[in-house]
């Protein structure tokens, strides 16, 4: 597959982009036949799902997981999303220098973690017809386009590259200010160490599922859990939590009682203790909550564990993004920073 396959040709062919979904799970033919008609026998011709398959596999956008040469398994190339995300890049006016060691090594992380199973299961049968909801019933902006399939419809991808880019920057966007609020705290010293994810050990491993399994246990689960209750908030909240010194210094807790030394210009080198419990400060979680608690649980630690320039491609790759996202993610960024 060259550079020239991308979700473009998918975005003018919705029975390919069709097929091209339902095989984004890996899975065998039945079941994609099955996650499109919502039935195992759905009693309509199918020859067109056969010719689209057959059409996908031959240009590389499905590939076999097996030798089989029939009941195999079948699942989508991730690398038309990858080529279609330099493309969207591009288009930005953001300059992807090929030979850049780092943005190859942050392409090919990239690629392990669209190519995960944790990334797969958001378009797995159970995910496309029981979408995330915010508390108002509202389907979230990534799957709005399926709202006939929901409805119990068959399966037709119109907008695949919203469908699968949307939710890429929404994450990439979450990602990234974590990360940088976390790598921009170089004047605090941990007693406990807190694991920053580098592209070099994302590469190492060469899985990001793996990966995670291995080093969730070093994310600073107080410290994530904050971040996105903060981000969940709504502006006045947010802005009042964000001015309170002893909710921005209870960022920096890890899963544990810790203890930490900062500089003061004033008084020198001060001493803080936490406890490892975090308070909500009496605020309403439902008052606050905008995206749904589900879809928080299902991100938050992956988040965590992507590493920055990748996050910062991801968060690039579209070019029609929820406003409300990138908004909300400077603003706290923005008020974070300026406290400190």
């Amino acid at each position: 597959m060259n550079e020239n396959c991308t979700l473009e040709r998918l975005e003018n062919d919705v029975d390919a982009a069709t097929v091209y979904i339902a095989f984004f799970e890996p899975k065998y033919q039945q079941k994609a036949i099955e996650l499109i008609y919502h039935k195992k026998n759905p009693g309509v011709n199918l020859q067109w799902f056969y010719k689209k398959r057959q059409e996908l596999e031959k240009e590389g956008y499905l590939t076999r997981c097996d030798t089989k040469l029939k009941g195999s398994v079948y699942k989508s190339n991730i690398e038309p999303v990858i080529n279609t995300i330099r493309e969207e890049i591009n288009k930005r006016g953001s300059l992807l220098i090929k030979d850049d060691a780092v943005i190859k090594d942050s392409f090919n992380d990239l690629r392990l973690i669209l190519d995960s199973k944790w990334f797969r299961d958001f378009y797995s049968k159970k995910r496309l017809e029981y979408p995330f909801r915010y508390t108002n019933g509202k389907i979230i902006s990534t799957y709005q386009p399926l709202d006939t399939y929901i409805a119990g419809g068959r399966l037709k991808v119109t907008n695949v590259k919203h469908l699968l880019l949307n939710l890429i920057n929404e994450i990439g966007n979450y990602s990234y200010t974590y990360n940088k609020l976390m790598s921009s705290f170089t004047n605090f010293e941990f007693k406990d160490q807190v694991f920053y994810p580098d592209i070099q050990d994302l590469l190492h491993v060469g899985s990001f599922d793996k990966f995670f399994d291995e080093k969730s246990q070093y994310i600073p689960d107080k410290a994530i859990d904050l971040f996105y209750h903060d981000l969940v908030s709504d502006s006045e909240i947010l802005i009042d939590n964000v001015n309170r010194m002893e909710k921005n210094l209870s960022i920096y807790l890890v899963s544990r009682d810790t203890e930490f030394k900062t500089k003061s210009r004033d008084t020198g080198l001060c001493e803080f203790r936490f406890e490892s419990t975090y308070k909500h400060n009496g605020f309403s979680h439902e008052r606050e909550l905008e995206l749904p608690k589900a879809f928080i649980d299902s991100i938050k630690e992956q988040s965590a564990l992507i590493p920055l320039s990748v996050a910062n491609i991801m968060r690039k790759c579209y070019r029609d993004p929820s406003l409300a996202v990138e908004e909300r993610c400077k603003n706290l960024l923005d008020h974070y920073q300026d406290f400190l």
